[in-house]
């Protein structure tokens, strides 16, 4: 029986989420890039999503204020297109909320389909374009956000 378990991400967690990383992106964040946002950014909550005790995703955000920022979220491969991504956003989303924030706000390529129509799915809006955005391709970014109440 497959039992999905979401938890506030540990610093042990880190090797196997760069692991992810760097399956799901093609300039992937360095490794020290999450060790830091876990030992030294105060703003920064980061969760992993378990399948049967194994890490096959995660999200990051930084709550500033009443306003959280998704900086990043990735599946690995092998479970994509099954739920996980909808479900690892939903548990962010009601951690905002506990926190009292007002809304949610994030960046995704323009070219990720897939990921637009998820976040379109959960009610995510466009808002505009950051031209030139990915450091990689120079790839614009929709810019979304999504109200909580």
């Amino acid at each position: 029986m497959n039992s999905l378990e979401i938890r506030v991400m540990k610093l042990r967690d880190v090797y196997t989420v760069y692991r992810i990383e760097k399956e799901s992106y093609n300039r992937p964040w360095p490794i020290g890039e999450f060790i830091k946002e876990l030992n030294d950014n105060s703003y920064a909550k980061y969760f992993v999503s378990l399948l049967n005790r194994k890490i096959i995703g995660f999200l990051g955000m930084w709550i500033i204020v009443d306003e959280a920022h998704i900086t990043n979220i990735a599946i690995s491969k092998k479970y994509r297109r099954k739920g996980f991504a909808s479900e690892i956003l939903d548990f962010a989303e009601n951690y905002a909320r506990e926190l009292k924030t007002k809304k949610i706000i994030l960046e995704v390529r323009v070219s990720n389909v897939p990921a637009i129509n998820l976040y379109e799915k959960k009610g995510y809006k466009f808002i505009s374009i950051r031209k030139n955005y990915y450091s990689d391709n120079f790839e614009d970014a929709h810019m979304m956000i999504k109200e909580l109440s």
